[in-house]
């Protein structure tokens, strides 16, 4: 069997004396220990992984049985890992799934950012995985995934039956945090309601231990768990949580181990006569381990050095640094490159916190921006624009960055003010050319009281090779002053 990267669960039977120090097993031979080591939200950051796999073999060496799991969003963060190519032929999100495959990860839960490559990508790494990859409140019939994902999965291992059952994220528009594209043709169900939840009641009955890989973010997790008492752990993602001390809510035990693989979740069960008798949970800081796994470490560096996107493309004049100045960079892009007025870029796009001064490579465009969406353009009148950006504004935050204006939004009246740089308010009586990613276009404009008049046009470029571009024409950047304000 093989492995995943982002929640994974080492499940360790052993003798089973109360017993902290793992370098020997317990010696009352009554009872089974199970030991569930667990990560979530990798997002591609495939860097610490030769530490994972030498803390997890160094755990194989002293115990019989070793089982590791992920709780979603493998991809979407590493240029190297979301760009890679062999000769030529694109394979995004190869590199992880092999490096999965050699860890021997047992079972996977799908994340909403494991759908961002599209289905037919997303079908080639199921296929290459050596591990089942799990979502139960999603219907893949009638799409190239069918077949694909099984909803849960039980091994038995020294007679311990142990069931997984995974769930994924779904937003106020039903669907995971994705490109609607993405995931087009798929029906998601929404989780937290007894009716859906009672399907999967009667498992309980054919296992031992019950574990549910939950991609739905810890405040889900803390509604699942009352709900469902049924199961004994869940491990979850999608919140990017560093839940320490774990939590226990009607019996169940809540785990996540934050994000990137800064940390592994460790959760001990300890059974008599197949019975849980005990459940505890501690997190281990990987900036902490010291072995390293040469074969995987070799494997990663390989992956890295080949990589196009170690290309410098220019300069960045100082630190750009913020959702600010990020998206001043991605929005001015849009706006000169492509002859826009205004251009918006969602804050949930800006993956990274900061561009440092000196060299820009494209991966770090890429770390940016990982998503591709493209460009999709508007003839906005003033009032339209307000509109967008009252929706966007209407939780009383900042949610839009935008290139070619600035605006307030003041909370009291709810209400936006637009000028341009020179604080000169816009003109209603002018039509406006207003760029946007597709995510946008898709998500929030179908969702206006009044969406524009004009349709749109998808100009099929990309808003990360817009970025790309426009850094390479300019060849030094530097960081912009605030333009979207709130009071």
């Amino acid at each position: 069997m093989k492995k995943i990267a982002i929640l994974f669960l080492v499940v360790s039977l052993v003798s089973c004396k109360k017993e902290n120090n793992l370098s020997r097993p317990p010696q009352d031979l009554g009872c089974d220990t199970l030991i569930l080591l667990s990560t979530n939200d990798v997002h591609a950051h495939i860097g610490n992984m030769p530490k994972e796999a030498a803390y997890v073999q160094d755990l194989r060496k002293r115990y019989s049985t070793v089982l590791l799991l992920s709780a979603g969003d493998i991809f979407s963060g590493d240029p190297v890992v979301d760009q890679y190519e062999e000769n030529g032929t694109p394979k995004r999100g190869f590199p992880i799934i092999d490096l999965m495959n050699r860890l021997d990860y047992l079972a996977m839960a799908l994340g909403n950012h494991d759908f961002d490559y599209g289905k037919d990508v997303l079908k080639d790494r199921i296929a290459q995985a050596g591990f089942p990859v799990l979502c139960a409140n999603a219907d893949f019939s009638g799409t190239v995934l069918a077949g694909m994902v099984p909803e849960y999965y039980t091994i038995d291992t020294a007679g311990v039956k142990i069931t997984f059952l995974a769930f994924v994220q779904t937003g106020s528009s039903g669907i995971p945090s994705t490109h609607p594209n993405n995931v087009d043709g798929i029906t998601f169900a929404y989780t937290l309601t007894t009716d859906f939840l009672n399907r999967y009641t009667a498992l309980r009955n054919s296992c031992d231990v019950f574990v549910i890989l939950s991609h739905l973010g810890v405040d889900g997790d803390r509604r699942l768990a009352p709900m469902f008492p049924q199961a004994d752990v869940i491990i979850g993602g999608h919140s990017h949580t560093k839940l320490s001390p774990a939590e226990t809510q009607s019996g169940v035990l809540i785990t996540q181990a934050g994000s990137n693989l800064n940390y592994i979740g460790q959760t001990t069960l300890v059974l008599k006569d197949k019975k849980i008798i005990e459940k505890k949970n501690t997190l281990v800081d990987v900036s902490k381990l010291t072995a390293v796994d040469a074969g995987i470490q070799n494997r990663v560096e390989t992956y890295k050095a080949n990589s196009p996107m170690n290309r410098v493309i220019g300069q960045a004049t100082a630190n750009i640094s913020g959702k600010d100045a990020l998206g001043c960079l991605m929005t001015d892009a849009l706006t000169t490159q492509l002859g826009l007025d205004i251009a918006f870029t969602n804050s949930g796009g800006i993956r990274i916190s900061s561009i440092p001064k000196g060299d820009i490579t494209m991966a770090k465009i890429y770390e940016l921006d990982p998503f591709e969406n493209d460009v999709v353009v508007y003839n906005m009148s003033l009032s339209e624009i307000e509109a967008l950006l009252k929706y966007a504004c209407a939780y009383g935050s900042i949610n839009y960055l935008v290139s070619g204006a600035k605006y307030t939004y003041h909370t009291s009246t709810k209400t936006v003010t637009l000028t341009g740089y020179d604080d000169v308010p816009l003109s209603s009586a002018k039509t406006y050319r207003v760029g946007m990613n597709s995510y946008i276009a898709e998500t929030d404009i179908p969702k206006l009281y009044t969406p524009p008049a004009d349709p749109g046009e998808n100009l099929y470029v990309s808003t990360t090779a817009t970025v790309v571009d426009y850094v390479i024409a300019q060849q030094q950047v530097s960081p912009q002053p605030q333009r979207a304000f709130i009071e």
